[in-house]
Parts: C-alpha cells; sequence; structure tokens
C-alpha cells in the first residue's frame, strides 16, 4: 500500500513570521527614539534660563552679578525647572533675603519662557567711613557695603556712630532718615556731615548737622530731654529763612545754631 505524502511544511508563513520580527525589532527603537527626541523639547519648555528673568528695577550691581548671587544664595541649578514645587516662592524668599533688596513685590510666570520680578531695592542716603572702610546706610538705617560708584560722592557722612553701644544703632536710624529727608538740602546748605553727638557725662545724646565751614546746628536731642521740638519742617523752614537772610550757615568760632528751641532759630555760644 502506497504511503500519503506529508505535505510541506508552510514556508510561507515562516517566512513572514520572521519579517514580522525582523521589522518589529526596527520599528520600536525608532519609536522610542523619535519618543525621546519628542520629550526633550516638551521638557525644555519647563526649564528656563536665569537670563529668562526679569527685574522691574536695575540693581546697584551688573544684573548677571546679582542673579548669579541670588542662585548662590538659594543653592539653585543652571536652570529653573518650573515643575519644582514652590519654586516662585522659593525664588521670592531667596531674593528678598538679598542686602540690596528692600522688597519683593511678585515673582510670576508672565509668559511661557520669562519670569517677572517686581523689586525694590535699597537706596543708599548716607556712608559711614571708618578708615579705608566704607558702608553705605539706606534710609532705614541699614549698613550696605558698596558696589558701585554711582553714589560715591553725593552722599553725606554720618560721624559718631558706635556699633558696640545699643543706643546708637536706633540713632543710627534717626540719622539715616535725615539724610533722606534733608537729601535735596544738603548741596545749598553746603553740609559735610551728621553727627551723632554723645555726651555720657551729661547722659545727653544730639544729632547735630556740620557744615563744610565748620558750624555745628543743633537739630535734634536723642536724649536727655522731652520738650516738645518744632516740627521737621518747621526746623528746615528756619534754616532756609537764616540761609536767605545771612548768605551762609557759617557762624563765628565758638558759636552754634540751635533749631530745637520753640521759639525759634538761635545762634549760642558752645557750652
Amino acid at each position: 500500500m502506497a504511503r500519503l505524502a506529508t505535505p510541506p511544511p508552510d514556508s510561507s508563513l515562516e517566512e513572514w513570521s520572521r519579517r514580522l520580527a525582523c521589522l518589529v525589532c526596527i520599528v520600536i527603537p525608532i519609536l522610542l527614539l523619535g519618543l525621546l527626541l519628542h520629550q526633550k523639547p516638551l521638557e525644555s519648555q519647563f526649564r528656563l534660563r536665569w537670563d529668562d528673568l526679569r527685574l522691574s528695577a536695575v540693581p546697584p550691581m551688573p544684573v548677571k552679578d546679582f542673579l548669579n548671587e541670588v542662585r548662590a544664595a538659594g543653592q539653585f541649578q543652571e536652570e529653573l525647572n518650573l515643575h519644582e514645587t514652590e519654586l516662585l516662592e522659593r525664588l521670592r524668599e531667596t531674593i528678598q533675603r538679598h542686602e540690596w533688596v528692600e522688597s519683593v513685590q511678585r515673582v510670576a510666570l508672565v509668559s511661557p519662557r520669562q519670569l517677572q520680578v517686581d523689586l525694590t531695592f535699597r537706596k543708599p542716603v548716607a556712608k559711614i567711613e571708618n578708615g579705608s572702610q566704607v558702608h553705605w546706610v539706606d534710609q532705614h538705617g541699614k549698613l550696605l557695603l558698596p558696589v558701585a560708584q554711582k553714589w560715591k560722592w553725593n552722599l553725606i557722612s554720618i560721624v559718631g556712630w558706635n556699633d558696640r553701644q545699643e543706643e546708637s544703632s536706633q540713632w543710627l536710624v534717626q540719622a539715616a532718615k535725615t539724610a533722606q529727608q534733608l537729601e535735596n538740602d544738603v548741596s545749598q546748605w553746603n553740609l559735610s556731615s551728621i553727627q551723632i553727638a554723645n555726651y555720657p557725662a551729661l547722659d545727653v545724646s544730639e544729632l547735630r548737622l556740620k557744615t563744610k565751614g565748620g558750624t555745628s546746628i543743633i537739630w535734634q536731642t536723642l536724649k536727655g530731654s522731652n520738650v516738645e521740638e518744632p516740627t521737621f519742617e518747621e526746623k528746615k523752614s528756619r534754616i532756609r529763612i537764616y540761609l536767605e537772610r545771612y548768605g551762609t550757615l557759617d557762624v563765628p568760632a565758638g558759636y552754634v545754631l540751635d533749631v530745637r528751641v520753640k521759639e525759634g532759630l538761635q545762634r549760642k555760644p558752645v557750652q
């Protein structure tokens, strides 16, 4: 009896299986690579450079230097990741801690590629010189290390501040406030310094204005009297009238000007 012949295997099916496997091995890596390349641009959309920060005010140093100091203080990376939780608040707190920043009003993402920082920088109103060391002082009495020359020649000096005396720090605040209020009068009045004059033996301290000619103007009692003094504007008015009348604030040696007396400005002997 003749045997039935076994049909040959379907070679075409095996061939297609091999081709399909090869195709899968090629297509999947390509798809993964395409997905990865597509993911990188998407990820970059959520990363900002420090150059993408815009400040509402000009710092007293190059902007790049200011941002580098902020980055170092906050231990930020080279790029800012917008996926980071509370990134904007962390930025705001770090910028606020910078010694030259008075206040930060807002840190906000105003466009997909730009952060806006609304802030106010401190403005020096006086300087304190101790040998070769110089500090600038803002209107709140905060000491600042100089970083530029733009205010160097226009700042009045504060003399007599003692950083080891607790009360002197409070008087420095008052001296700085006075410097800020008299900013437009310094040149016309020919002032050289604001002095914190302290007399421990008498338990008296005064704020005095010193002219370049050497005249002392007793401006305000800091300690030792509770007598009500004229307002700041009244004191300024008295000086302006005196200057208009005599043409100078300089007085003979051994005399001072006193604007604190209720009856009016007095020229009196040094006591």
